[in-house]
């Protein structure tokens, strides 16, 4: 079963949360996050040279601190195109929570 249609557990402690129905939807989401909510904060975290902690708490709430862990682990089990995508539009708006969701979400739970 693909991400588009299983029930799965947002890693920030949250309730759990159905991803959106499509690959489109879960991008458009993402965007929407990171321009009102993690963008706002990318120059903020630069000057201080910490850590985008609320920034994983917004992505972390509907489940994209888990992207690439498999669905029955509590993942969004996103394929490698779709990872990317995410990745990329979140860079956008913060390279520096872009850098360290990849290096927590993929690089690590490899």
């Amino acid at each position: 079963m693909t991400a588009d249609s299983k029930l799965v557990g947002g890693s920030g402690g949250g309730a759990a949360v159905a991803p959106p129905q499509s690959k489109k939807a879960l991008l458009e989401l993402v965007s929407r996050l990171t321009r009102e909510h993690i963008a706002p904060r990318a120059a903020e975290y630069d000057a201080a040279g910490t850590n985008p902690i609320d920034s994983w708490r917004v992505l972390g709430r509907d489940g994209f601190l888990a992207s690439c862990i498999p669905t029955a682990y509590g993942g969004l089990d996103l394929d490698m195109p779709t990872y990317i995508g995410v990745i990329r539009t979140i860079a956008r708006g913060c390279a520096n929570t872009a850098m360290t969701v990849h290096m927590h979400g993929k690089v690590i739970a490899s």
